[in-house]
């Protein structure tokens, strides 16, 4: 079968391609995660329009036959410690899963990718899903497994969310840009998630400094992303010495999706994370977002600990997520 493959203009794209990718994701999406929301009109025209900003560039694709479209094909390419690495994502129509449009985008995608300087490559997908057995075929190996863990608000049960304050401890919460009063002790925190489980994974995790936190920020501005944050304060010392943080991204406005959940070593064993979480949810009730529908959580399964936290919070396990990694001079290769 012939497959036409073109990079996509995201500046240049009319009604009726953003219509036609938006059928495409909503039922690639259904396909894979059938338990979490569709996406809108707006959220999927978003996916496709995303910016380049300094901390990542995009590309992106479309694949096509006589038909019309069957896939898209979106690669993020990062900055700073992560300038060697790719990030991919591909979405093929299901009714025309296994026909090869998916290989067909991979090799044009691996060769940008290569050509951009990229010396490894990888992609999050659903366990059991025909893009993981391809990314078999093709020797991506999996780095990292998490657990998809969802809350729904219509179903939650927010008594599960009144979890007082350890003692010595208090909170502290906002959105995005930190305050500046706060800025050093988040900073500082947020490299205590270098502690948690996460793989054998060749994406670098950030070492955050108060100049790398400000730019962070400033690329979800750009991105118009709302970010929330509750720390947990030692009131002894005033530092903050734990946190966690859920996203609410354009693209998919009915999900919000849980950032880093961290508590320092030495505040360890006093319940903060669910207290963090509790704090989270509470706060999501009484000042919603608008159209949210749910949460998404991943959590390493060895991370036994979070993942009880968030069974105790009413999170539900609805699938296994992997992380593929390979070398792109190798994947370019096995396409050719």
């Amino acid at each position: 079968m012939f497959w036409h493959v073109q990079p996509i203009d995201p500046t240049d794209l009319d009604d009726a391609v953003l219509a036609a990718h938006h059928r495409l994701a909503a039922a690639a999406l259904a396909a894979e995660r059938p338990t979490e929301p569709p996406p809108t009109r707006e959220g999927s025209d978003e996916w496709l329009q995303a910016v380049s900003t300094p901390a990542r560039r995009i590309l992106l694709w479309s694949v096509s036959d006589d038909g019309g479209l069957v896939g898209v094909a979106r690669a993020a390419l990062p900055g700073h410690e992560n300038s060697h690495h790719a990030q991919v994502e591909v979405r093929v129509d299901p009714t025309r899963w296994r026909e090869g449009a998916g290989t067909a985008l991979l090799r044009v995608v691996a060769d940008a990718v290569h050509a951009a300087g990229r010396e490894s490559v990888s992609a999050w997908l659903t366990k059991g899903t025909p893009g993981a057995a391809l990314a078999a075929r093709l020797g991506l190996k999996v780095t990292s497994t998490m657990l998809i863990q969802q809350l729904s608000f219509a179903t939650a049960d927010a008594t599960r969310w009144r979890c007082p304050a350890p003692a010595g401890y208090r909170q502290v919460r906002w959105i995005s840009p930190a305050p500046d009063e706060l800025i050093t002790n988040f900073a500082h925190a947020k490299t205590a998630i270098h502690g948690a489980p996460f793989g054998s994974v060749s994406y670098h995790l950030p070492t955050w400094t108060v100049e790398r936190v400000r730019a962070a920020e400033a690329d979800l501005v750009a991105r118009n992303v709302q970010q929330r944050v509750v720390a947990a304060v030692h009131e002894d010392t005033g530092e903050i010495v734990g946190l966690t943080e859920l996203q609410f991204r354009p693209e998919r406005p009915a999900i919000g999706l849980q950032q880093d959940t961290a508590v320092s070593a030495p505040h360890r064993g006093h319940r903060l994370g669910v207290f963090m979480k509790s704090e989270m949810l509470r706060w999501l009730a009484a000042d919603p977002v608008p159209g949210l529908d749910c949460i998404l959580t991943s959590t390493a399964p060895s991370n036994v600990h979070m993942n009880r936290i968030n069974e105790e919070l009413g999170f539900v396990r609805t699938r296994t997520a992997q992380l593929v990694e390979g070398d792109v001079e190798d994947l370019v290769a096995r396409l050719a």
